[in-house]
């Protein structure tokens, strides 16, 4: 069993008030002399084969009185195991519980160490579980809410907020999954377009954080895409969206990355992994064996985890590999850095062959140059774009093809 011991982590004022809440927030949702009569890994849950099956028993299905919010998460030894529901009362709101197999029985749900009397969300673990991300809106945070804790011997540290450079227009959602290497992958809103939820890979480089940036359209769309799970080598992602062609109001979907290092077209998960119904917040277990995510294809139950063999992954994996590598429409990526001094590079998608024209623009409209002016075959393409001779400022860039027509700001700083 893991030292629990969390007292010398906190102030005085703020143990008290931490545990104020757990006993509240106990009164009404779990006793802790509640007996769930669960024993062995997973919950002592039978495991599933290539179709999913739902997760949990009865005892931890929604209810009148809470219902699952986001990915549930096990620790990588599968000895702890955490839900992130929603709870109603008194306006209560997000927040995590855990449960921890002691000599192979699970004890009742409370809530984690690490967490306070906020609003808190979506553990992401690292280190062989020594280290956890979660969401949170406590005060005195970073810009996007991420917070951090670590596991030592006298128990967990008092959270600490994680220091990721501020993008104005970018505000963050729910939702944020780890790396090994502590890079992050957050579902964010940039409030200057008219896109929803996105998917921003926050980069972890000599230990600091980069500015979040979008991924391109291989993962991204107009649509909302969210939830995503990164595997822990960065291999595949994971993620719900609500595009065009799917299979109900919220799908899961998948992308493996080329060897250079980039992301393939992102692919539909498919049946029976997605239904009529919603599919979201997936999560893979540290031992690459299962899926789980959330679904209310079952009405009567409301939203509740489901898994699945993670075989499935694998093959769709061997699908992406096997599917024709060109675009399915037009786009323009946001260039990358953003900011930049003097140089960034601009990719775009071309679904067949047309003549493309991409050009840069003063904040007034006047051209600076044309960067793209020639027929392109199907394919993805990158070009540099040097300012070297421009003054410091926002700049527009558009590309036009047939009919398609796309513009995006950058800003260069000098």
């Amino acid at each position: 069993m893991k030292n629990r011991d969390f007292k010398n982590t906190l102030s005085n004022s703020s143990f008290s008030l931490l545990i104020a809440f757990l006993i509240f927030a106990n009164e009404h949702l779990f006793s802790q002399d509640q007996i769930l009569d669960l024993s062995g890994p997973y919950l002592g849950q039978v495991l599933p084969g290539m179709v999913p099956q739902m997760f949990v028993p009865e005892e931890l299905q929604s209810n009148s009185e809470w219902w699952w919010h986001g990915a549930l998460a096990f620790s990588p030894d599968g000895e702890e195991f955490y839900l992130d529901i929603y709870v109603p009362i008194n306006n209560t709101g997000i927040q995590l519980r855990f449960m921890e197999m002691i000599n192979n029985v699970w004890t009742s749900p409370q809530p984690p160490f690490f967490v306070g009397p906020t609003m808190d969300a979506s553990p992401s673990f690292t280190d062989n579980g020594n280290k956890v991300f979660f969401i949170s809106d406590r005060p005195n945070g970073s810009a996007y809410g991420v917070w951090t804790s670590t596991r030592t011997q006298n128990g967990w540290t008092a959270p600490s907020p994680v220091n990721i450079p501020y993008v104005s227009s970018l505000s963050n959602g729910w939702r944020v999954s780890a790396a090994s290497d502590e890079t992050l992958y957050l579902q964010m809103v940039d409030n200057t377009t008219n896109t929803d939820f996105d998917i921003y890979e926050v980069k972890h480089i000599n230990g600091v954080y980069s500015a979040p940036q979008r991924l391109n359209e291989n993962i991204n769309s107009s649509y909302m895409d969210l939830a995503a799970f990164i595997d822990p080598e960065e291999n595949y992602i994971i993620f719900s969206s609500t595009r065009p062609g799917g299979y109900g109001v919220t799908d899961l979907y998948i992308s493996s990355k080329e060897t250079d290092g980039s992301w393939k077209a992102a692919i539909n998960m498919g049946e029976p992994v997605n239904s009529g119904a919603s599919e979201n917040s997936p999560f893979v277990s540290a031992d690459g064996l299962y899926l789980f995510f959330n679904s209310d294809r079952h009405q009567q139950y409301d939203r509740n985890p489901y898994w699945v063999d993670a075989q499935v992954i694998y093959n769709l994996i061997t699908d992406i590999e096997d599917e024709d590598s060109n675009p399915v429409d037009y786009y323009l990526s946001q260039n990358y850095p953003n900011p930049f001094n003097p140089t960034t590079k601009i990719t775009y998608g071309v679904p067949q062959s047309s003549f493309i024209e991409l050009k840069v623009y003063d904040s007034i409209g006047n051209e600076i140059v044309t960067l793209v002016n020639e027929q392109k075959s199907a394919g993805a393409y990158e070009v540099e774009f040097d300012a070297g001779n421009l003054t410091s400022g926002v700049y527009l860039y558009r590309m036009q093809a047939g009919n398609f027509n796309d513009t995006k700001k950058f800003l260069l700083l000098k």
